[in-house]
This record gives structure tokens, C-alpha cells and sequence, in this order.
């Protein structure tokens, strides 16, 4: 039979075993050797004390999640500045509050600067494209060539770069560098074309054009009635897109009407 950890009074243990009990409080303990760890403990005691424990430890798990992604650092340097204000006369107090305005306010106005800056650029850059595109079409039309052709080998390498408070058109040689004519000026779409136009791929893509700047085409049917006042076409000949295309560049070149006439 097994002795009982602890008795109320030692009159309801056998009288041989009684010597093993020690006194404590009111009651009886068996007085046990420790060995390898093993002893007789309260666990009532122990069980409650690690119950408390993990209940502790519960809470503060659930005020740590306030502070959840907080920088250590910073916060510690913000309590220091919080410290170092009931030192501040009041004077100090509110120029403090002013330069934490103008703080604010400058980030603010900087983030509106960068946004009004943003889309500046993007207007400027779709401007600079668009006149890119109408100043290499108006070439490709008075050398006499097919637009929809020539347009993109046309524009492939220019750009607008700004020279002071100015933006001028810039067409490079494909490496990033300035390509230069044999006058040693800057190549211009005019030069661009007339490459192609020399360019056995792209020659088909070119109505010739005569010298004066007059008509297109060397047959009677689609030569121009031109003078020094107006570019006249018939109807006919303004079916043809690219020859129509041509004539009214050379009459916008020129400023004068450009006429259609049955």
C-alpha cells in the first residue's frame, strides 16, 4: 500500500511509518529524498503559478502588437525631444510649432512641384513628337515621297534638345552622335530624305520632282499649272495622295493659294 504525500494527523498512518512525516503548517508532508531530480513538490501551487505565468505572458503579447513595425530608434529619440520640451520657453515652444508648419508645408508644395513638373515634361515630350512627325512629313511631301513609307526611317533618329531657353531639332548618326552634312551643318530632315530618296530600297517610294518646285510628275497629265502666285491641280491629279501631298507643301512653302480646279 502506498504512503499518502500528506495526512491531516499522523494518527491515520501506520505507526511504523509515522517517523517519515515532517510537520508543515497544520499538516503532515512525507518526507521524500530528491534523487535525479524526482521530489514530491505541490503541483496545486505549481500548476497555478505557470497558469498566471502564461496568462502574463498573453497580455503583454497583446499590448506588443501596438507597437508592431514602430522603429526602436526613432521612437527613443522622440521621447528624448518630449523630454527636452518641459525645458522650452514658450517662445521656443512656438517657433518650434511654426518650423513644424513650414515643414509640412514645403514637403507638400515640393510633392505638387514634382507633380506639376511630371506632367510638364509629359506634354512637352509629346509636343516635341508632334513636331518632330509635321516637319519630317512636310519633307517627305515636297521631295515627293510616300509618308506612311518613309515617316518612321525618317524620324528614327531625331530628337529635341534644348539649347538655352530653346529646343532645336537634333538627328544623331544611331551612336548617340550629332550626324553632320557635308558642309559641316547639322543634318536637317531636308538631308535625311534626300539619303533616302539616294537609298536603292526607298528610291520606289519617290515621285520625281522638277527642279523649279513645279510639278512631280514629267507627263503632261499630272504637270501642275504653277506660277509665282498660285499652285493650281485638277481635280485628277489631286486623287493621287502623294502628289496632292506635294503641291500644297510647296504652296504652304511658298504662302500662296492652293487651287483645285476641275
Amino acid at each position: 500500500m502506498a504512503l499518502p504525500s500528506e495526512v491531516n494527523s499522523l494518527d491515520s498512518v501506520s505507526e511504523q511509518y509515522r517517523d517519515q512525516y515532517v510537520a508543515d503548517g497544520d499538516l503532515f508532508v512525507l518526507d521524500v529524498e530528491t534523487i535525479n531530480g524526482r521530489e514530491l513538490a505541490n503541483t496545486v501551487n505549481l500548476k497555478s503559478a505557470l497558469q498566471n505565468e502564461r496568462t502574463s505572458v498573453t497580455k503583454l503579447n497583446g499590448q506588443l502588437k501596438a507597437f508592431e513595425g514602430v522603429d526602436v530608434e526613432a521612437a527613443r529619440a522622440a521621447i528624448e525631444k518630449v523630454k527636452t520640451m518641459d525645458d522650452w520657453t514658450p517662445t521656443e515652444k512656438v517657433q518650434k510649432q511654426i518650423q513644424s508648419a513650414k515643414d509640412q508645408m514645403l514637403a507638400a508644395h515640393k510633392s505638387e512641384i514634382k507633380l506639376k513638373d511630371d506632367e510638364i515634361d509629359s506634354v512637352t515630350g509629346q509636343l516635341q513628337n508632334l513636331l518632330i512627325v509635321q516637319e519630317a512629313t512636310k519633307e517627305i511631301i515636297k521631295q515627293g515621297g510616300d509618308v506612311e513609307v518613309l515617316l518612321p526611317h525618317t524620324t528614327a533618329n531625331a530628337t529635341m534638345e534644348k539649347v538655352g531657353n530653346t529646343r532645336v531639332l537634333v538627328i544623331n548618326d544611331g551612336t548617340g552622335n550629332v550626324k553632320v552634312n557635308g558642309d559641316g551643318q547639322n543634318y536637317s530632315f531636308s538631308d535625311v530624305v534626300a539619303d533616302l530618296k539616294k537609298h536603292k530600297s526607298f528610291t520606289p517610294n519617290f515621285r520625281p520632282i522638277k527642279a523649279g518646285g513645279g510639278g512631280t510628275d514629267p507627263s503632261s497629265q499630272n504637270k501642275p499649272s504653277n506660277n509665282s502666285t498660285e499652285v493650281v491641280i485638277t481635280e485628277e491629279q489631286a486623287r493621287d495622295t502623294t502628289f496632292y501631298r506635294a503641291q500644297r507643301a510647296i504652296a504652304d512653302e511658298k504662302k500662296i493659294p492652293f487651287v483645285i480646279r476641275g
